[in-house]
C-alpha cells in the first residue's frame, strides 16, 4: 500500500513539474479590481530558461492613468507615454490639470533575475471608471539575446514544438484584469433607534410597560394587604 502511495505521489509530482511552465509564466495581478480604483499591480516574472532575465517591458492597456512604478533596487524604471487616442477622455489630475498624453508602457532594465528564480515588479495606477478588461502584454528579455512575448489572446494559437507540445520559449498567453462595478446600490438600513421607533416595536414596548405597571400595582396591593392583617 505504501509503495502505491509513493508511486502515485511521484507521478503527481512529475505531472506538476512538467506542467509548471504553463502556469508560472510572466503575469500581472490582481485579476479583479473595482471601477476607478487606484490599485497596486504586481508583475511577476520568472526566469524559465537557462539564461537570466535582464529586461521586462509591460504594455499598458488603454484606460490606465496616473502610473507610478515602485522603486526597484538594481533596475532602471522608465514609464513611456503616447498621444491620447481619439474618442478617449483625457485624464484629469487632482490639481485640475488635463493630461495631453497617456502612459503606454513601463520598461525595467539593467537588473537580473537568475535562471529558475523569479522577481516581482510593482506599480500603481488608476483603472477606468467603467467596467473593462485590461489585457497585460509583457515582453521578457534574456541574457542570451532571446525574448519571450506574453501577448497571445484566448483565440490565438500557442506555438508547438517538434513533438506537437505547446512551446512557450518565444510566446505565451497574456493575463488580464477585470474592472468590475463594485459600487453596490446601498439599501437603506434601519438603525437600532429606528427599529425601536418602528410601529411593531412601539406596540411591544407599550404592552411590556403595561405589564410592568400591573406587576408593580399587584406588588403594592399585596404589601398593603399584609400590613392590614
Amino acid at each position: 500500500m505504501i509503495k502505491k502511495v509513493i508511486s502515485s505521489a511521484g507521478i503527481i509530482a512529475a505531472m506538476i513539474a512538467l506542467s509548471s511552465p504553463v502556469f508560472a509564466h510572466s503575469m500581472v495581478k490582481p485579476d479583479t479590481v473595482g471601477v476607478a480604483a487606484f490599485q497596486d499591480f504586481t508583475v511577476s516574472v520568472p526566469s524559465e530558461k537557462a539564461a537570466s532575465t535582464i529586461s521586462v517591458n509591460l504594455t499598458l492597456p488603454a484606460g490606465i492613468s496616473f502610473v507610478t512604478p515602485v522603486v526597484k533596487s538594481g533596475w532602471k524604471v522608465e514609464v513611456k507615454s503616447g498621444p491620447i487616442p481619439d474618442g478617449m477622455a483625457p485624464p484629469v489630475a487632482t490639481d485640475g490639470d488635463i493630461a495631453t498624453t497617456i502612459p503606454t508602457e513601463i520598461d525595467w532594465t539593467g537588473g537580473s533575475i537568475p535562471a529558475e528564480q523569479k522577481d516581482n515588479f510593482v506599480f500603481s495606477a488608476q483603472v477606468p471608471a467603467q467596467p473593462a478588461e485590461l489585457d497585460w502584454k509583457i515582453t521578457q528579455g534574456y541574457s542570451d539575446g532571446s525574448t519571450v512575448s506574453w501577448n497571445l489572446g484566448p483565440n490565438d494559437s500557442q506555438p508547438k514544438d517538434d513533438k506537437g507540445s505547446s512551446d512557450f520559449s518565444s510566446q505565451g498567453p497574456f493575463t488580464k484584469t477585470m474592472v468590475v462595478n463594485d459600487l453596490k446600490n446601498a439599501q437603506p438600513t434601519t438603525s437600532t433607534l429606528e427599529k425601536e421607533d418602528a410601529p411593531g416595536s412601539t406596540k411591544i414596548a407599550l404592552v411590556l410597560s403595561g405589564l410592568a405597571i400591573l406587576a408593580a400595582g399587584g406588588s403594592l396591593w399585596m404589601q398593603f394587604k399584609k400590613k392590614g392583617k
